[in-house]
């Protein structure tokens, strides 16, 4: 057996989503800035990492330059 819900009842459902896309708008843009950070900082941490594994090729002018520039990228986060 189908049981009709009325008109009333799929405009409060549509109203209730509208007030609830609302109220979660400003949230979604701040959860989407805290994601691209995450993601910027995970991606620096990553080069980080495979540059200080391969400073042990590199002369020890370079291992210093290559260390400063992390340090300073990494401290700019």
């Amino acid at each position: 057996m189908v049981i009709s819900a009325g008109p009333w009842s799929s405009e409060k459902s549509e109203m209730n989503t509208l007030e609830i896309n609302e109220k979660l708008r400003p949230q979604r843009g701040e959860n989407k800035r805290q994601f691209t950070n995450t993601k910027e900082k995970y991606l620096v941490t990553q080069v980080a990492y495979f540059l200080s594994k391969g400073q042990n090729t590199y002369s020890k002018f370079h291992r210093l330059t290559i260390t400063k520039v992390m340090n300073d990228v990494l401290s700019s986060l």
